[in-house]
């Protein structure tokens, strides 16, 4: 396997000869060190990841050439959701993730345990280029995020950041200069979550760039280690046959990963979402 160091991205690049080849690779890596990994799928390689929310706001600003405050933008979507959907959350991280996963522009960043899903991603719409998968550490990620923030008291208890508490999550949604990105796993599990295993990432400063952020919060460590902090795999052309074919032989497609669900707000939540897609 290719590996070549991208200074730009902050990020570690691995070129696979085959699908076999990036299996084993997981595979081999979470045994040797004990560690889980998370994965997100993009089908343009040269994409940085950037969330639903930043690409919404920079659409705005590019078709009606102004500047549009980015968290005006996510309370205006908000609003918009709770004036027309009566539905509680106990939590913001949780209405969040509701919002996200119904197709509404979010600060969250989808990523998933499974690369199965990951590699479904990477699939979508670009056949003939390259795509890529990124895999982070969750075990460097919570160990960057303890050492790069302080931590959280609630009812005279220390909670270190690796994220289980929802209390804890909805405090760094505040926390607007803190360039540091935030990884999510849910307690909450809606059927999508549930099957495409899914965990969120956000960056804590939304003035700042997702990609900024990850660099700012990996390159606080000062380890003496090899282990790699953010992997980016480059899947190429002639590997997708090969990918797509493992894919249907698991039965991963369009309508395991997108289960239909069965709610009384689905004509409002379409209009919604149609919305924000103009």
């Amino acid at each position: 396997m290719k590996y070549y160091m991208d200074t730009n991205q902050f990020v570690d690049v691995f070129i696979p000869n085959s699908l076999d080849e990036l299996i084993r690779w997981t595979q081999f890596d979470k045994k040797l060190h004990g560690k889980d990994w998370i994965y997100r799928g993009q089908s343009d390689f040269n994409w940085n990841i950037t969330s639903t929310l930043e690409r919404y706001v920079e659409g705005l600003n590019s078709r009606k050439k102004s500047h549009h405050n980015i968290y005006k933008a996510e309370r205006s979507v908000i609003c918009g959701f709770e004036s027309k959907i009566p539905i509680s959350f106990d939590t913001q991280i949780e209405k969040l993730a509701y919002l996200q996963h119904h197709g509404l522009p979010t600060r969250l960043i989808d990523f998933t345990h499974n690369i199965d899903i990951a590699l479904f991603f990477a699939l979508s719409g670009n056949v003939n280029g390259n795509s890529a998968i990124y895999a982070m550490s969750r075990e460097y990620l919570r160990m960057a995020t303890m050492f790069s923030m302080s931590n959280f008291e609630q009812n005279g208890k220390l909670y270190l950041y690796d994220l289980e508490n929802d209390s804890v999550i909805d405090s760094l949604l505040k926390k607007s200069k803190t360039e540091r990105v935030v990884y999510v796993n849910p307690q909450y599990r809606n059927e999508r979550i549930k099957i495409q295993e899914g965990c969120f990432m956000f960056s804590a400063n939304l003035e700042s760039k997702f990609s900024y952020c990850v660099s700012r919060t990996l390159g606080t460590m000062v380890l003496n280690t090899a282990h790699p902090r953010l992997i980016k795999f480059l899947l190429k052309p002639e590997m997708k046959v090969e990918i797509q074919k493992y894919l249907d032989l698991k039965g991963i497609n369009q309508c395991y990963i997108y289960p239909t669900e069965h709610t009384k707000y689905k004509a409002e939540l379409e209009s919604i979402c149609n919305y924000y897609r103009k």
